[in-house]
């Protein structure tokens, strides 16, 4: 609990909490450099079938952060978005397409999004938007998402259940790619900042079926398609040139590979 709670010298420190302790949030940010905030319920459906419970996650408590940053002078808060904020706009994604999103999942991010533009304009606070493509890599396991949601099936002989034709297309991006995206957007200057982070390819979940029958050849992999998801883009991939512009950033870890 909380209350149990007393600051370790130890370089890495991992608090159990609730995002939604307003008070526990100030504390713990006091005398703190930076924050990246990724704690979020990051599925469209759940959204969708319990809109309450994901918006006090994604907004109430993203919230509780920001404006911690704001009262402790933290130098930069980092936000994890989503190009669920752009709804269905046309891809490739850039950071200045018209923020219009389809799901209340979007709707959430997008609320934080501009909560950092105006708190870097009336408070001064630094703050960096890092919007990530479809993420996957170690430590995937306890995700609803889509490369994470194949793997447990194929590892458990279930089905691989797709959502309408596979015809659906995403940017898949390593985590350790991502990691480097935050890691050097903390090195970044004043103001506000919005980067897209991604591999900038399209690829459909054909496609990456065909890549899941190469890489496990030895599982056999049975594949039903369904319904269309309410609330899902049906193209999505991203312009990774402005970061890679501003930060010198790139993903160096392939579908493929990764």
């Amino acid at each position: 609990s909380t209350k149990k709670y007393k600051k370790s010298s130890s370089r890495v420190e991992v608090i159990k909490s609730d995002i939604n302790n307003k008070d526990f949030a100030f504390k713990v940010t006091k005398k703190i450099d930076y924050i990246v905030h990724l704690a979020a319920e990051s599925g469209v459906d759940v959204s969708i079938s319990k809109p309450y419970e994901s918006f006090q996650t994604n907004v109430l408590g993203a919230y509780n952060y920001i404006e911690a940053s704001r009262l402790n002078n933290v130098k930069r808060f980092i936000f994890a978005s989503s190009g669920a904020v752009f709804g269905d706009a046309r891809p490739p994604l850039k950071e200045s397409n018209v923020r219009a999103p389809i799901s209340p999942y979007g709707s959430s991010k997008l609320t934080i999004e501009t909560f950092c533009e105006t708190y870097a304009n009336v408070f001064d606070l630094n703050t960096t938007i890092l919007r990530f493509s479809n993420a996957y890599g170690p430590y995937a396991l306890h995700k609803q998402s889509i490369v994470s949601k194949f793997i447990n099936n194929i590892l458990s002989n279930k089905p691989i259940v797709v959502n309408g034709n596979g015809g659906i297309t995403r940017d898949y991006v390593h985590v350790s790619d991502i990691c480097n995206a935050i890691y050097k957007s903390i090195k970044d200057k004043s103001g506000a900042k919005t980067y897209h982070v991604g591999t900038g390819k399209e690829t459909s979940i054909k496609q990456l079926i065909k890549i899941f029958k190469t890489k496990c050849s030895n599982y056999d992999i049975n594949v039903k398609y369904g319904s269309n998801r309410v609330g899902d883009m049906k193209k999505n991939y991203t312009s990774i040139a402005k970061i890679n512009k501003h930060l010198n950033w790139a993903p160096k870890i392939s579908l493929e590979k990764g």
